[in-house]
């Protein structure tokens, strides 16, 4: 019934049909296996590199960018909470 529906041009059966006989791909997690020493610096290198390299997806290689991105961020905020803290010590 859906498939005839779909084949008089009913585009809902049509996707319908389609979803069940090739369902969407989900995307899987691979384990990545890069260098997580030294500064932020350094591991922003190795993930460019490992992008660049082939042994990392792009897509991936974007994503911990970011995620280092994020990090630095941390970084910098708890650095200028220590300082603000460090000089109201002084006062």
């Amino acid at each position: 019934m859906l498939v005839e529906l779909a084949k008089l041009g009913d585009v809902a059966a049509a996707k319908v049909s389609l979803e069940r006989v090739c369902p969407t791909l989900k995307p899987q997690t691979m384990p990545i296996s890069i260098p997580i020493a030294g500064t932020l610096l350094q591991q922003g290198d190795e993930i460019i590199r490992a992008t660049i390299t082939g042994s990392i997806p792009p897509d991936i290689g974007v994503q911990l960018i970011a995620v280092l991105a994020n990090q630095s961020k941390l970084v910098e905020i708890d650095e200028l909470t220590r300082h603000i803290e460090a000089l109201e010590l002084k006062k």
